[in-house]
């Protein structure tokens, strides 16, 4: 079998109450980016609540960035945890646009993670 030119990732990010107060240590406590070894597929149910500000994604939506957000109270820690995903292989016409939609979707969540532990420094 082939090796996929591009895949999803799955990343972890996390932030306790000490990285932030304390001026020696800003960064993220905790970060992780890795690759899931092939195309995590999506497509939005029906529900429109999901999607409030466009109501179902049009045909120009190509891939998404999943994010979840926790908050542990017990250790006063916050992560955030996203995965990129490609729209189903049928709503494209070469499998090329799928890997560049997936690729746009890699590289715009990893200017995410780098702005947010950027941010994460500067406070």
């Amino acid at each position: 079998m082939e090796a996929l030119p591009v895949t999803s990732y799955i990343s972890t990010q996390s932030w306790t109450e000490h990285d932030v107060y304390n001026e020696g240590n800003r960064h993220s406590s905790d970060f992780q980016r890795s690759p899931i070894g092939t195309f995590v597929e999506a497509e939005p149910d029906e529900n429109l609540e999901v999607w409030p500000e466009t109501g179902r994604p049009g045909p120009e939506v190509t891939a998404y960035i999943v994010a979840v957000l926790e908050y542990d109270p017990k250790e006063n820690k916050l992560s955030r945890q996203t995965a990129t995903v490609t729209r189903a292989p049928e709503m494209y016409g070469a499998l090329e646009d799928s890997i560049s939609a997936l690729e746009a979707a890699n590289e715009m969540d990893e200017e995410m993670w780098k702005m947010l532990g950027e941010s994460q420094q500067e406070e």
